[in-house]
């Protein structure tokens, strides 16, 4: 009896301490991680991730990120491509190759790598990379943090990963001409079946740098759909959207 407890004991406390040596250690890159929403468990890809090939010119035996940046190209169009056909299903294939071409766009890509302040992580040899060579560096970077995560987590990672970076760009992008008005077309469908205006009301949630939004619609005094945004203007269309999926008037 007492050898099979003792026994059970050096399993439980072999276990524990195999536990311990499993959880990852400090690398300094946590705070980037925690912006995307994912903890590689392979950290060399990380790493890999944020090296330009410039670095390597003195520093040739860290591996540049040219190929994740390859394979983060690919995964990212697939998972932008999956949620603006599931999200939009009443726009066009036209409409919907212009909305996905602007959110993969080498500017669009830049504008989330100055969100993420990505500058400070990449590893680029100073004196071999030019100011304006930076916007392009930081959306090549985008695209191999997103391959390295496809290594790394695989698809279901990627595309979250994905969506936590560009969702509001999407949202922005399918609000301009040609894209998505929400408010317009529960504005025009509510016309045609009760006469009446929808009322929105708007309510700051974040302070700056990330202000948020959480805007109501109401018809009748009643609620009938909610939405949140990074503006105003992108929370009331959520709140048109969801009124409209409520109402089955999309």
């Amino acid at each position: 009896m007492l050898q099979r407890q003792l026994k059970s004991f050096n399993r439980k406390s072999l276990n524990r301490r195999f536990r311990r040596r499993r959880r990852r250690e400090a690398t300094g890159f946590e705070p980037l991680e925690n912006v995307l929403g994912y903890a590689f468990s392979d950290v060399s890809l990380i790493r890999k991730a944020l090296t330009h090939s410039s670095w390597t010119q003195q520093h040739p035996q860290d591996p540049h990120n040219e190929r994740l940046e390859f394979l983060g190209d690919a995964v990212l169009e697939l998972a932008v491509t999956s949620h603006i056909f599931e999200e939009y299903p009443h726009l066009a294939e036209g409409k919907l190759s212009k909305l996905r071409a602007e959110v993969v766009s080498t500017a669009s890509l830049s504008k989330i790598g100055q969100e993420l302040e990505l500058e400070k992580w990449i590893l680029t040899q100073a004196n071999s990379v030019h100011n304006i060579e930076i916007s392009s560096i930081m959306g090549n970077t985008i695209e191999a943090l997103i391959g390295a995560v496809f290594l790394d987590g695989g698809w279901k990672a990627a595309r979250q990963v994905v969506l936590t970076l560009a969702e509001s760009q999407i949202k922005e992008a399918a609000l301009k001409p040609g894209g998505s008005d929400w408010k317009s077309l529960l504005q025009e469908r509510l016309a045609k079946k009760s006469g009446q205006r929808p009322k929105y009301l708007s309510i700051p949630q974040g302070t700056s740098p990330d202000p948020r939004f959480l805007a109501t619609v109401s018809l009748y005094e009643q609620e009938i759909g909610r939405g949140e945004g990074r503006s105003k203007k992108l929370a009331e269309q959520e709140a048109a959207r969801e009124a409209l999926d409520r109402l089955e008037l999309s």
